[in-house]
């Protein structure tokens, strides 16, 4: 059973938004940004079928998970607890060829020059070392930890065999290697009650990733294309025609499109907003127009008339 889905983190949320509100071709690093960012989720958002093919009994799995111990932060890709056995999943979303040199580094080569990667189970085995840490600081009985690393490309073509690096594997085989690990730890480590109560710690412990991707690239809002985008011809932006949003090239009206806006605010400059702000980033001028629209959310709101600003926590949640 899944108890955390993959999801989006803010980082990739903010550069999905800057990929229609930027011009992307005067800072090309936002687009190499993007692109390592949706693959890591893509990988991460792949995991679930595989592992739901196998029968494994009663499992517990948490994608996306992010911890903290002594002051530091690990995020784990894939996290599969059963009471025999934890399995941490490494995800490498990696295409081309990919090879082991005998400085035990991951190459990946594309065209003609390779590109160098530490070799993908150190970091998996250090996450392995963290959770046993974390575990035993909550007082959980000690139980085995394996790691894999899952290369989930399509593309991908792995010149090492599963001989020469058995933990490290296309998602494809996954089911197999899973089946193969669970039939090596047939005892229980823990009962039905402590895999429940550690999959709460867990989850309460997870922390998602704040981001600031304006602030990191040092962008600033005026760069930022405003506007209510048309929904079938972004960017193209719609027109205040009438008291409804109407796009001049598809030619249909989307009233409620101003509502993706604010959670495209929310998402780059935080999650309040008033009506100076909603005016600019909505193009409009007029303050009794922008009220009406921000009223009509039934979003909670602090103080009155001038200074009044809306919560838009609920468009990002």
């Amino acid at each position: 059973m899944i108890h955390l889905y993959p999801q989006k983190t803010m980082r990739l949320h903010q550069l999905d938004i800057l990929q229609h509100r930027f011009d992307l071709h005067t800072y090309p690093k936002l687009e190499e940004a993007h692109g390592r960012e949706l693959a890591g989720y893509l990988g991460e958002n792949s995991l679930p079928y595989y592992v739901n093919l196998l029968s494994l009994g009663t499992h517990h799995d948490l994608y996306g998970l992010r911890l903290e111990l002594a002051k530091q932060f690990f995020q784990i890709d894939g996290l599969i607890l059963h009471e025999n056995l934890i399995v941490i999943l490494e995800v490498k979303h990696y295409k081309g060829t990919l090879a082991i040199n005998n400085a035990r580094q991951l190459l990946q080569y594309i065209d003609q020059e390779p590109i160098v990667y530490d070799h993908p189970l150190l970091q998996a085995n250090l996450q392995k070392e963290q959770l046993r840490s974390l575990l035993h600081l909550h007082k959980f009985p000690q139980i085995p930890i394996h790691t894999l690393v899952i290369f989930t490309h399509p593309k991908v073509n792995l010149s090492f065999s599963l001989e020469e690096e058995p933990d490290m594997l296309p998602v494809q085989q996954l089911p197999f290697k899973l089946q193969q690990l669970f039939s090596k730890h047939p005892k229980k480590a823990w009962n039905c009650n402590q895999l429940a109560a550690a999959t709460k710690k867990l989850l309460k412990l997870h922390r998602p990733a704040t981001a600031n991707v304006l602030e990191e690239f040092k962008l600033s809002p005026r760069q930022i294309r405003q506007g209510i985008f048309c929904p079938t011809c972004k960017p193209h932006v719609l027109q205040r025609i009438y008291g409804n949003w109407y796009c001049d090239k598809c030619k249909q009206k989307y009233p409620l499109a101003y509502h993706e806006a604010l959670r495209e605010f929310a998402h780059l400059f935080g999650p309040t907003i008033n009506n100076k702000q909603a005016r600019w980033f909505f193009r409009l001028e007029s303050p009794s127009t922008t009220s009406r629209l921000l009223s009509a959310m039934n979003l909670n709101s602090r103080n009155a008339c001038k200074n009044r600003s809306y919560d838009l926590t609920p468009l990002i949640k």
